[in-house]
């Protein structure tokens, strides 16, 4: 498991994600800027973990031990916070919602 053990929804921030970015992902003001380097980084992935509407933990998540960019919703319940692995031809791996 990652993250802290008590959350409503985990978010997806992607590259290059900025304050306003990130809020309207969240659905609420985060300061990403200031505490991660998503604005300016292609190398990882933002992973937000919510409880009540308050990030109560985050994690950089480097894109080449699994790639969330292709995530969709960008916000999942814990209960369907459930990934696989996915390598495409070129050998680049991808996490996806298991189904």
């Amino acid at each position: 498991m990652v993250g802290p053990e008590q959350w409503d929804r985990m978010c997806i921030l992607t590259p290059y994600t900025d304050n306003a970015q990130a809020e309207k992902v969240l659905g609420f003001k985060w300061g990403a800027e200031d505490k991660t380097s998503i604005a300016g980084s292609d190398g990882i992935n933002v992973l937000v973990f919510i409880k009540d509407n308050e990030v109560i933990g985050y994690t950089e998540h480097p894109r080449n031990k699994g790639d969330f960019v292709n995530v969709t919703p960008k916000c999942i319940t814990q209960d369907h916070a459930k990934f696989e692995y996915v390598s495409d031809d070129n050998g680049w791996t991808y996490l996806r919602l298991r189904q």
